[in-house]
């Protein structure tokens, strides 16, 4: 899915550009972000909300603001295992054991 991801920014774009990837990067970044908060909004009570949101703004989840040998913060491969890892939970929470959904 990295590469795939990669090259279709390459191929829109024409040439190779660090800062187009970085930008390509960001929805996916934000999809995650996005995730969580709905998966964990009913869970969470407002103190629990505030402890949450200092997580999300953690400097790990915060997109690159530099370029250079580690402008990345989060690795492409491991937003994506997230992402489908995430959904899939959310698409088989409510389904019973052993079932096709399931």
């Amino acid at each position: 899915m990295t590469r795939l991801w990669s090259l279709s920014a390459l191929a829109l774009e024409g040439y190779w550009d660090s800062i187009v990837q970085m930008l390509a990067n960001a929805p996916l970044l934000g999809a995650f972000v996005a995730l969580l908060v709905v998966a964990f909004h009913p869970l969470l009570d407002r103190r629990a909300w505030i402890a949450f949101a200092l997580f999300i703004h953690d400097h790990r989840l915060c997109p690159p603001v530099r370029l250079g040998k580690h402008a990345e913060r989060i690795p492409l491969a491991l937003l994506f295992l997230l992402l489908f890892s995430l959904g899939g939970l959310g698409l088989i929470i409510d389904e019973p054991a052993l079932t096709a959904r399931w």
